[in-house]
């Protein structure tokens, strides 16, 4: 067996009185972990790829000691790659280390009140490491959003997918290479119980892709996750009619201050904003309606694995889709002045779409492309 950990370190120069500070990012687990120099960095991520390796049932590496491996020219340098040395089958020492670059990158995770850092905002940048059409240059992610529909408002409704070939954020549990598209208002709770009961777990499915985990000791929460997550996840008694607490759903406030209510089997049920507007879900077999304070609705059709079919907007114009066999969104149609006539797309309309292209090898679900409603290909 001959595994490699794939590691490397980001140098963020943060604004205001924030420090200067370095992330590991594990590409295994896409894990992130912090130092306050490249070499604490690199033994705080070192549990990391040991666990990796241990993984394994027949493991026998061990992971040594490190050394540094300078990767730019700066001074001081903006990025290194973390060499870790340990013993293969036969005795020889070798090393273990990513051959990805971290780029230099700025900006904080959250809100900036005042334009400066803060302890909650201590983490990666979401953006500084995105180049061309967004493929993040560090981790190699590729992300992609696409939006069908957008209502007017201060909150307007909308239909949006978002792909991702990595989750951006999985915290608890190892991130693989998926390429996988989510869709807003299908974001839902996993809900499980511990052997030793009280104690629980959600692992939180954002419409980004992000996953979440949380656990909490008690029946009633409080519920705890990694110190740079900015979802704060709480319990929500639900009531009845007389106000008697017929069961506990949950609570989730997002870093924009949004509010969403979840019932107890983790389905969205409402998102109110900071300024108390808001958009409930209804459920009724497939089909979930959402309805904003003025009584705007749009209607989404699922299929297996929450994959959106269709969609119909405020407007009562119908967006269609479907699903390689792969579950990767092939074909995109959108509405027109002739609904109803037949054609030669692939639902059978003469409707113009779009469709996405995944033609690598080596990664079958990786989005290579995207043809778009008047036939010219982008996003190669």
């Amino acid at each position: 067996m001959r595994v490699i950990t794939l590691i490397a370190i980001l140098l963020l120069p943060i604004q205001a009185s924030a420090t200067e500070y370095y992330w590991v990012i594990n590409g295994v687990f896409g894990e992130l972990t912090r130092g306050d120099t490249p070499a604490e960095a690199c033994a705080n991520a070192k549990p990391i790829g040991q666990a990796f390796l241990d993984s394994f049932p027949d493991n026998t590496y061990s992971l040594g000691s490190f050394s540094l491996k300078v990767n730019s020219p700066q001074v001081p340098p903006t990025n290194y790659t973390c060499l870790y040395q340990g013993p293969d089958d036969e005795g020889n020492t070798i090393n273990y280390y990513a051959p990805n670059t971290a780029q230099r990158g700025s900006g904080c995770m959250g809100e900036q009140s005042d334009g400066g850092c803060h302890s909650q905002d201590d983490g990666p940048p979401k953006d500084c490491c995105d180049r061309g059409n967004p493929v993040h240059a560090l981790t190699g992610n590729k992300y992609q959003r696409e939006n069908f529909f957008t209502s007017a408002g201060r909150f307007p409704l909308s239909i949006t997918t978002h792909y991702n070939t990595r989750t951006a954020r999985a915290t608890g549990v190892p991130t693989s290479l998926d390429g996988e598209w989510s869709w807003n208002y299908l974001q839902k709770l996993a809900i499980s119980a511990f052997d030793n009961a009280p104690n629980r777990s959600v692992m939180m499915f954002r419409e980004n892709g992000d996953r979440i985990f949380y656990t909490s000791p008690l029946e009633t929460g409080p519920w705890t996750t990694d110190p740079n997550v900015l979802y704060f996840l709480e319990d929500r008694p639900i009531l009845d009619e007389q106000g008697n607490v017929i069961a506990i759903g949950f609570q989730v406030t997002t870093p924009d201050d949004k509010v969403e209510e979840y019932d107890e089997f983790g389905s969205l049920q409402k998102i109110t904003t900071r300024e108390g507007l808001s958009q409930t879900l209804t459920y009724v077999d497939d089909e979930i309606t959402v309805t904003d304070d003025f009584g705007n609705s749009i209607t989404l059709t699922t299929g297996t694995n929450r994959k959106l079919l269709s969609a119909v907007d405020t407007d009562g114009h119908e967006y269609k889709f479907q699903y390689n066999f792969r579950d990767q969104l092939e074909y995109a149609s959108y509405p027109d002045l002739t609904p109803g006539t037949g054609g030669a797309n692939p639902f059978g309309e003469d409707n113009p779409y779009r469709q996405y292209h995944y033609e690598e090898s080596f990664f079958v679900q990786g989005l290579t492309g995207i043809t778009d409603e008047n036939g010219d290909r982008f996003s190669t």
